[in-house]
């Protein structure tokens, strides 16, 4: 799987129409502008996909929106959905935790952060945004989420979502006596 090969022809193969629908589910042309200077915004792909929440394309199977997941510069997974349905999304390879994770990877965090609900919601915001992807994710992925002094939330129900996952008590890694240590000190 090529992500990089998969995800240019699924940019080379949108159309006006697929323009016109994101424009008409509410995503600004300055956004779409925006997120198109800095990397590959979105392209559409035939796709079918299995009750693990991931895709794969297939000529058979329905119209997609595709959305890239960058992490470092490099795409890590693919997020294909339908605007109709922006609460639905599917991976291609289940890695990505984030959209718009580079945000989080600043060393500055002196301004609020914004989070966003859908993939939908984070095209609308030009990219400059990020949007949780896999609550169940490990710790470590979404934790960083604590070190910003604002987090600024679409939703009510992302609001609880983002508190709930907050209030979390942090995990403590199991805890062993080294027996070598135990020996050498009673020598």
């Amino acid at each position: 799987m090529n992500l990089e090969q998969e995800m240019q022809q699924a940019v080379s193969d949108v159309g006006q129409r697929h323009i016109d629908a994101l424009l008409g589910a509410g995503v600004p042309p300055a956004a779409l502008a925006g997120l198109g200077e800095r990397q590959m915004p979105f392209g559409v792909a035939m796709a079918c996909h299995g009750d693990d929440r991931l895709w794969w394309p297939d000529d058979s199977g329905t119209p997609h929106l595709i959305i890239p997941c960058y992490e470092r510069g490099e795409i890590v997974d693919l997020i294909a959905m339908k605007p109709s349905r922006p609460d639905v999304w599917f991976h291609r390879n289940g890695l990505a935790v984030l959209l718009g994770a580079d945000l989080m990877d600043t060393c500055v965090k002196d301004f609020a952060l914004d989070l966003v609900t859908t993939p939908l919601d984070w095209l609308a915001a030009g990219g400059e945004a990020v949007c949780v992807l896999n609550w169940a994710a490990p710790y470590h992925e979404l934790s960083p989420l604590r070190d910003w002094p604002e987090l600024r939330v679409d939703t009510v129900r992302l609001s609880r979502a983002v508190r709930l996952y907050l209030s979390r008590p942090n995990p403590i890694p199991k805890i062993t006596l080294n027996l070598k240590e135990t020996y050498r000190d009673a020598a």
